[in-house]
């Protein structure tokens, strides 16, 4: 990746560790464009790592859920499908491509279960 003639390494920050320990300890200072799900895939560390990145993914930026085959991305995967925050974009294989809507952000501290689509579901 860094040896591509793409990579900017300047709007690029890498932090290494399990994102268990790294995105909860990470301070986000900007939006983020483009964030990819990818990491330990057990659960509950899918919804982990969505919790922690989807209050800084921009309106118009991407959000990128890779292994949809296994069972506990799936399910994240069921909930972004219905969810206002997000419109599926394409899905190559195994990996979904999101964009951020205009939809206004869950409150990440908040707990408005009953407004979330994926609550709602076959009522």
């Amino acid at each position: 990746m860094k040896r591509s003639p793409l990579f900017r390494s300047e709007s690029v920050t890498i932090v290494e560790g399990p994102t268990q320990l790294t995105l909860p300890r990470y301070q986000f200072t900007e939006m983020v464009q483009f964030a990819l799900i990818d990491g330990p895939h057990g659960y509950p560390f899918p919804d982990l790592e969505y919790y922690y990145l989807y209050p800084h993914v921009e309106r118009g930026g991407m959000l990128v859920v890779d292994d949809l085959q296994i069972r506990t991305i799936h399910n994240l995967f069921e909930f972004l499908m219905v969810d206002d925050m997000w419109r599926l974009e394409e899905v190559v294989e195994t990996t979904a491509f999101f964009v951020r809507t205009d939809a206004p952000t869950f409150p990440p501290t908040g707990d408005a279960w009953w407004l979330q689509k994926y609550n709602n579901a076959g009522k």
